[in-house]
């Protein structure tokens, strides 16, 4: 009796495993694929004298700049199989993600996802993602491979939300025609389109 309830009392140890060092979330507020490129950069401008004096100040691993600088591999490799997108075609995204959230529409997570899988069947494309839809840890990945932008979960509408002020409306349409001529389309109204959810 006595040994059966000791066994009900140990409680099993979960390690947890801190991700220190240079790649470590610590490690600098910028991304380390921003500091590789700033390090490159500045080797080629002369900014840095040696490629240990780029590693030191960006808080980067010497090897990564070296065999970056050497053309050993290329500078926005990363460590893992290849993205299904392209550079470009992920850059593209994160620029809608944070012009639609500019605008005042945030994307979900589940939007994106629907945005690639359009993209990969129109395409045509051969990729893992079952049935050509990307799943959650690709979401996690594109998240990591561009922290600069966040997708928001959508809600529903509170009160808070839904009292709008004369001021709010007027500092939408500010931005509005900020975005129109930072797009050139206040000259073109056959570009502008008007879509309603009814």
């Amino acid at each position: 009796m006595i040994k059966h309830q000791a066994r009900k009392k140990r409680v099993e140890a979960v390690r947890v495993y801190k991700n220190r060092g240079l790649n470590g979330p610590l490690a600098s507020e910028k991304p380390e694929m921003e500091r590789i490129r700033d390090a490159l950069s500045g080797l080629i401008d002369g900014t840095y004298q040696s490629i240990g004096d780029a590693a030191k100040t960006q808080n980067v691993h010497y090897e990564k700049i070296r065999r970056r600088a050497s053309g050993e591999v290329p500078w926005y490799k990363r460590k893992g199989r290849d993205p299904y997108l392209t550079l470009g075609e992920e850059r593209h995204l994160a620029r809608w993600i944070s012009t639609m959230g500019k605008r005042g529409f945030p994307v979900s997570p589940k939007q994106l996802r629907d945005t690639v899988e359009n993209m990969v069947n129109a395409d045509g494309r051969q990729t893992p993602f079952k049935n050509g839809r990307p799943s959650r840890s690709w979401y996690k990945g594109f998240l990591r491979r561009n922290p600069s932008i966040a997708l928001k979960p959508t809600q529903m509408m509170d009160r808070g939300r839904a009292k709008v002020t004369t001021d709010d409306v007027d500092k939408w349409f500010n931005e509005y025609a900020c975005f129109m001529s930072d797009m050139d389309l206040c000259d073109k109204p056959n570009l502008i389109y008007n879509f309603d959810e009814s």
